[in-house]
C-alpha cells in the first residue's frame, strides 16, 4: 500500500504540483503525468497509466543555463499546459523540488495565467519553501513580461482559451 501523505509535493495550481523526485509509485496517488527535470534522475521504473515527460536540466551554480535548456523547458511547459487543459493531474519534479521543477512550473503558470514571470516566481516561492533559488532560472523567468491573451502565439492562445482564467488554477 502506497502512503501518498509521504510524497514531498506542493500544490501550485489545480492539478499542478511540484516536488522532489518520488522514490515510490505516484500513479496510486492520482497523478497521470510525471515531469522529470533533474538531469541526473531521468530513469524510472514504468508505472501503468503514468505518462513521463523528460526535461533534463542542470542546476549547478558553476554551469551556465544554456539556450537549449531554456528551449527544452519551454517545450515541456507547452506540453504540460496541453495536458492540464485535458484534465491531467501533473507532478513536476527534480532532485529536491526547488529549482528545475520550479523553472518548468513557472513557465506553465506563465502560460495559463495573466501573471508575468516575476509574479510566477513569487507564486511558487509562496507555496514551496526554498523554491527557485537558482538565480539564472529566476532571471530567465523574470524577463517574461505581462501578456494579453490576444498577443499570445497561436498555440498558447489555444491553451489560454482552454484554460480560461487564473482563478481556475490558483488559490
Amino acid at each position: 500500500m502506497i502512503d501518498c501523505r509521504n510524497l514531498d509535493v506542493t500544490r501550485l495550481a489545480a492539478r499542478l504540483y511540484q516536488g522532489s523526485y518520488p522514490r515510490t509509485p505516484i500513479r496510486p496517488c492520482g497523478f497521470q503525468v510525471l515531469v522529470l527535470c533533474a538531469k541526473e534522475l531521468q530513469q524510472r521504473a514504468p508505472e501503468a497509466g503514468l505518462r513521463v515527460l523528460h526535461c533534463p536540466l542542470d542546476d549547478r551554480a558553476d554551469v551556465s543555463f544554456s539556450r537549449s535548456e531554456w528551449l527544452r523547458a519551454n517545450r515541456v511547459a507547452e506540453e504540460v499546459v496541453d495536458l492540464l487543459g485535458r484534465g491531467a493531474r501533473i507532478l513536476t519534479t527534480c532532485a529536491e523540488g526547488r529549482n528545475r521543477s520550479g523553472l518548468v512550473n513557472g513557465l506553465v503558470l506563465y502560460r495559463i495565467s495573466a501573471l508575468n514571470g516575476a509574479e510566477c516566481v513569487e507564486h511558487i516561492r509562496q507555496r514551496r519553501a526554498g523554491a527557485l533559488t537558482n538565480e539564472q532560472f529566476v532571471e530567465a523567468l523574470c524577463r517574461l513580461p505581462y501578456k494579453l491573451a490576444h498577443q499570445a502565439p497561436h498555440r498558447e492562445r489555444r491553451a489560454l482559451h482552454r484554460v480560461r482564467s487564473i482563478a481556475q488554477y490558483l488559490d
